[in-house]
């Protein structure tokens, strides 16, 4: 269930990306950080609170696609760039779940 707003998953595919999250893992202690593989997002789409996918946007759209349902009970998912200077809010659920996404990286 979605009822612990502490249940957010960060995924990567790259050295980079990982480092990233790790970092994005300092701001969100009970985050998992896990490597991308695209089977495993169904399994976990009805349980995550967020979704923080650190990659190019299209491999996201590609992979939840099938699982969006509502954005009243989708979980809310945030992309971003490998860099982290691009961030892409997904407006599927954000509202519901009160996510801001603001990132400033030097």
């Amino acid at each position: 269930m979605r009822d612990n707003p502490k249940n957010i998953n960060i995924f990567y595919i790259t050295n980079n990306g990982f480092r990233l999250a790790q970092g994005l893992g300092t701001l969100y202690p009970d985050a998992q950080i896990i490597s991308f593989k695209a089977g495993l997002i169904p399994s976990l789409w009805d349980c995550c609170h967020a979704f923080i996918f650190i990659m190019a946007t299209g491999i996201v759209v590609r992979t939840i696609a099938p699982m969006i349902q509502n954005k009243k009970i989708d979980p809310a998912v945030i992309v971003l760039d490998e860099k982290g200077e691009r961030c892409k809010v997904d407006s599927i659920s954000i509202l519901k779940w009160g996510i801001n996404c603001v990132f400033r990286w030097s």
